[in-house]
């Protein structure tokens, strides 16, 4: 089992206000991990400082061996999808996959109408994205977050907007990623994802991060 993230001592103000307090965690290959917290609790922050986007007051964090630095925008073979991933509206999701993987300088770009399968889309649907629905968008950003076939995905909210054959989509899809090694990590409000579906729940309550019980096997059931 390798590491593929950790994150020591992590604590983020804004404006002189605490938003993360010495915030440590550790996933390894294959973990699903879940974060619960109110609105307003650093979740998105948390994430965000995963990823390099936000610069911590203090801590170490590692992605995939690799320290990130104030000099680092971003953490290499991550994939993610924040509270807009930003589609292009005048071009079709499968257009979109394929834009994102120029955009990352990929050559094989065979696999991109399977990753719209996984979602719950079709690579022969030409709609463009403007006109589609809540949960359409919200599937596109979650095959935008696997162009790559990252090590680490990082996920805010996934259920968003999702129906239940999406929540089932979702599911399967967590699952299809930790058998393959891929490291999730994500926030979530939906009781029965953080139940069921994920190997380790933790929750940010007032920037602190607690770990919750969380019944072993929990991700396959």
């Amino acid at each position: 089992m390798t590491t593929t993230l950790s994150l020591t001592h992590i604590s983020k103000k804004y404006h002189r206000k605490p938003v993360l307090t010495d915030v440590s965690l550790q996933a390894n290959t294959g973990d699903i991990i879940g974060i619960s917290g109110a609105n307003g609790s650093g979740k998105t922050t948390l994430l965000k400082t995963i990823l390099g986007f936000t610069i911590p007051d203090s801590g170490q964090i590692i992605v995939l061996n690799h320290p990130l630095s104030a000099r680092q925008h971003f953490a290499t073979n991550t994939g993610f999808a924040l509270k807009d991933c930003g589609p292009l509206p005048n071009y079709s999701g499968l257009a979109n996959l394929q834009l994102m993987a120029q955009l990352l300088k990929m050559t094989d770009m065979t696999h991109l109408p399977e990753l719209l399968d996984l979602v719950g889309l079709t690579a022969t649907n030409t709609t463009k994205v403007k006109h589609y629905s809540l949960g359409m968008y919200q599937r596109l950003c979650l095959a935008m977050s696997l162009v790559n076939d990252p090590q680490l995905v990082i996920w805010d909210e996934p259920e968003n907007a999702l129906d239940e054959a999406g929540l089932r989509q979702l599911q399967a899809l967590l699952a299809r990623l930790a058998e393959m090694g891929t490291t999730t990590i994500l926030t979530s409000h939906n009781p029965t994802l953080l139940a069921h579906h994920v190997t380790r729940h933790v929750h940010l309550e007032v920037g602190r991060l607690l770990e919750l019980p969380h019944s072993p096997g929990g991700a396959h059931g």
